[in-house]
C-alpha cells in the first residue's frame, strides 16, 4: 500500500481494515453458537458440557499461535513497508512453520496426557467418553486452526482485510451445513461435529494459501526457509 494514500485517507482506511476485521471476529461468534445449538439439541447437555470442559485447550493452542502471528506480522508488515518484499516474504514463512511445529507438538504432548487431563478436569462416565471423542479430533483441527487464523493475519498485512471476511462468511455458512448434515440428520454426535469443524479449517487454509500463490500478493511464501533460534526470538 502506498503510505502517502494512507495519510491522506485515514479515516477511510481505518474503516477499510476495521470493518472486516469486526464482521470476521463475528463470524467466528456465530460459529461457536452454532456448535453449540446442534451440540445440545441434538446430542445432549453433556456433550455441550464436555466441549466446554476442554476450551483451556483451544486456549493454549490460541494463545503460542497468536504469539507467533501478531509478532510474525508486525516484523512482515514493517518489512514490507519498506519495500522489502522478499525479507517480508521469509518472516511469513517462517512465522507459519514455526508456528507449525509448535502446534504439531502441542497435540503430541495432550494426546500424551489425555487420560492426566481426564483425572485433572475430574470427567468421567459419559462426560470423558464426549470428551474424548470430540477432542480426540480436534488435536488435529487446532494446529490448522492457528495456521488459518495466521494466515489472515499476513493477508491483512497485504491489504486485503476483505479475502478474511470472505473465507469466515464461507466458513461460517459451511460449517452450519456440515453441523446439520452430520450432527442433526446422520446422528454423529460429538464427532460429527469435530469433523465439521475439521474440514471448515482445512478448507479456510486451502483459500487463503490460494492468496499467497497469487503473483500480485506482496507477501508470498519464501522458497528457501531458515527457522532459526534468533528468528523464533523474534515473533514473541
Amino acid at each position: 500500500m502506498d503510505i502517502k494514500q494512507i495519510k491522506e485517507n485515514k479515516l477511510k482506511m481505518i474503516l477499510q481494515f476495521s470493518i472486516p476485521s469486526i464482521i470476521a471476529m463475528l463470524l467466528q461468534t456465530v460459529i461457536t453458537i452454532t456448535d453449540g445449538y446442534f451440540t445440545g439439541n441434538y446430542v445432549g447437555q453433556e456433550a455441550l458440557a464436555a466441549i466446554n470442559l476442554g476450551l483451556p485447550i483451544l486456549y493454549f493452542y490460541l494463545g503460542a499461535g497468536l504469539c507467533i502471528g501478531v509478532g510474525g506480522s508486525v516484523i512482515s508488515g514493517r518489512l514490507l513497508g519498506a519495500k522489502e518484499r522478499k525479507k517480508s516474504s521469509e518472516v511469513f514463512s517462517q512465522s507459519v512453520v514455526t508456528a507449525a511445529i509448535l502446534c504439531v507438538v502441542i497435540s503430541v504432548v495432550v494426546f500424551l496426557l489425555f487420560t492426566p487431563i481426564l483425572k485433572v478436569l475430574r470427567a468421567d462416565g459419559m462426560l470423558s467418553d464426549y470428551f474424548t471423542d470430540y477432542y480426540r479430533i480436534m488435536l488435529f483441527t487446532y494446529p490448522i486452526m492457528v495456521i488459518s487464523t495466521i494466515l489472515g493475519m499476513f493477508i491483512r498485512t497485504d491489504g486485503k482485510p476483505q479475502v478474511c471476511m470472505l473465507v469466515n462468511i464461507v466458513g461460517c455458512i459451511l460449517n452450519a451445513i456440515l453441523d446439520y448434515i452430520l450432527v442433526g440428520m446422520l446422528g454423529y454426535g460429538v464427532s460429527g461435529s469435530a469433523v465439521a469443524s475439521l474440514f471448515v479449517q482445512v478448507l479456510s487454509v486451502l483459500i487463503q494459501l490460494c492468496f499467497f500463490w497469487n503473483q500480485k500478493a506482496g507477501i508470498r511464501f519464501s522458497v528457501v526457509l531458515h527457522v532459526t533460534r534468533r528468528s523464533i526470538r523474534r515473533f514473541f
